[in-house]
């Protein structure tokens, strides 16, 4: 797609919105634009570089929203158009995504709250016709009782249930939850779940239809303001797995880290470092394996004036590996005129 198209599909959306605003009162709209532009080790690359536009906006009480996506080499990629409404106090959304030859998908889903009653069904459907459906209902009593309940369905017929039922009393609580398949049990899995002083303890048995899955028991607990944390796994054999984490704060910099173990011994580890320098923020991830550096991820945000950009990139014991850079600005209360 080339410029002209691509002005004139921006061309299409702003005289919708425009039109939509003259038709009644006056509109104001909400306009988010993003460019993101990829590099790999030999320099730029447009294969994963796209340009976003978002426009949004109020009308008859309605929240509408067009998102607009293209690349590069093909011009126009994606786009989807939302609309959601409170009705009677049920949250009715709708969602639907196009691509360049024409309609993609299309979700409806409703959400109601009847005390103590939370309800939800969505649907999808695509050029072939319905896809799936899923509904879901939860429940909470006062005294920490809890029940949920979600179905999905296909068009061959129902795909899986999920029943969860959770009792609560002072600081113990017990949670059981069942997934269901046409195959029959999925799996069944129960968690105990206690505070035990300044010790938080869970334990969760998983069991399939083969009988016992795994086991698993963590404990986690704050010294000095740095969380620590252990989780132990075991499977039929034994020894499955575990991780040990640490995750704390000095001064404006946050840190969190995890070391992993497995029946050979040391499986892994990876360190997690955050914080500010000057105006913008840092994260840094990297990750190691009994042999040593296996990956480091860095990334930088900031503001410069209306700009919002970030700076990742992904490095391995060889070097760069890739990366990008993103650009975003939004306009908002843009005036489309109106009686």
């Amino acid at each position: 797609m080339g410029k002209q198209s691509l002005l004139g599909v921006l061309s299409l959306l702003l005289v919708i919105l425009i039109g939509v605003g003259l038709g009644g009162q006056a509109q104001t709209l909400d306009l988010n634009l993003t460019a993101s532009l990829a590099f790999g080790p030999s320099g730029y690359s447009s294969a994963g570089s796209n340009f976003k536009a978002t426009a949004s906006t109020t009308l008859a009480q309605t929240d509408l929203a067009l998102t607009l996506v293209f690349t590069p080499g093909s011009g126009f990629a994606q786009g989807s158009f939302s609309a959601s409404r409170v009705i009677e106090q049920a949250k009715v959304f709708s969602l639907t995504a196009f691509g360049p030859s024409g309609f993609s998908s299309e979700t409806l889903s409703v959400n109601h709250t009847i005390k103590p009653f939370k309800l939800s069904a969505s649907a999808t459907f695509t050029p072939a016709g319905f896809a799936s459906a899923t509904l879901e209902g939860s429940a909470k009593t006062k005294d920490g009782a809890s029940l949920s309940s979600s179905l999905t369905l296909t068009p061959a017929g129902f795909a899986k249930k999920v029943f969860t039922v959770q009792a609560a009393l002072d600081d113990l609580s017990l949670t059981r939850t069942t997934v269901l398949t046409p195959k029959g049990l999925a799996s069944d899995s129960l968690t105990l779940s206690a505070q035990l002083g300044q010790v938080n303890f869970a334990r969760t048995t998983v069991y399939t239809a083969a009988g016992f899955s795994t086991d698993s028991f963590a404990l986690s607990t704050t010294v000095n303001d740095i969380n620590v944390s252990s989780t132990t796994t075991f499977d039929a054999t034994g020894f499955a797995e575990q991780q040990v984490a640490l995750a704390g704060q000095a001064g404006s910099l946050q840190f969190e880290s995890s070391t992993n173990f497995d029946p050979s011994g040391l499986a892994g580890s990876e360190l997690s470092l955050s914080g500010a320098a000057g105006a913008a923020h840092f994260k840094s991830v990297t990750q190691f394996d009994p042999s040593g550096l296996v990956s480091e991820q860095l990334s930088l945000k900031g503001m410069i004036d209306r700009l919002q950009l970030e700076a990742q990139g992904k490095f391995s014991s060889s070097g760069f590996t890739g990366g990008n850079l993103t650009i975003a600005t939004s306009f908002k209360g843009i005036k489309l005129g109106g009686k």
